[in-house]
């Protein structure tokens, strides 16, 4: 029988000796289409750092966070009628100036506001856009104190 055993301490350690805690957490989304889903990250900022035959991509926000996005062949065989299962949650994205961000969401093709621009309770001012294939950010910014 397994049981958990806690090695956060000794991995944490050894993490932040190789990596700066901004690199250790990386997202890659799967996606039908490589090309539609960098269109959509570009209209919002994201830069594409690296790509790979077509298939793979290396996504930078403002020089520190990454994003990975993989065209996989499988993800079509898993949709449904409506032609993908929906989305599946998102990726917060911190920015300066959120009703900017919602002015951009507001013209880019592909663009569904999921969750409409407002301050939340959380402390933020933000919004949800959903883009191809399951894809979707909330941009935020920090309420006024």
């Amino acid at each position: 029988m397994l049981s958990f055993i806690d090695i956060r301490p000794a991995v944490m350690t050894a993490m932040e000796d190789v990596f700066p805690p901004e690199q250790q957490l990386v997202c890659e989304w799967y996606t039908p289409s490589l090309n539609k889903t960098l269109a959509f990250l570009r209209a919002f900022g994201f830069e594409v750092l690296r790509e790979e035959a077509n298939h793979f991509a290396e996504l930078g926000w403002k020089s520190k966070s990454r994003l990975m996005v993989e065209q996989v062949d499988a993800f079509l065989a898993n949709q449904n009628e409506f032609g993908y299962r929906g989305y599946c949650g998102n990726i917060r994205v911190l920015v300066p100036d959120v009703d900017a961000v919602y002015k951009i969401a507001m013209q880019t093709e592909g663009a569904v506001i999921l969750k409409e621009l407002g301050d939340r309770y959380y402390g933020f001012r933000d919004f949800t856009v959903g883009g191809p294939f399951g894809l979707a950010l909330r941009f935020s910014s920090p309420l006024s104190a």
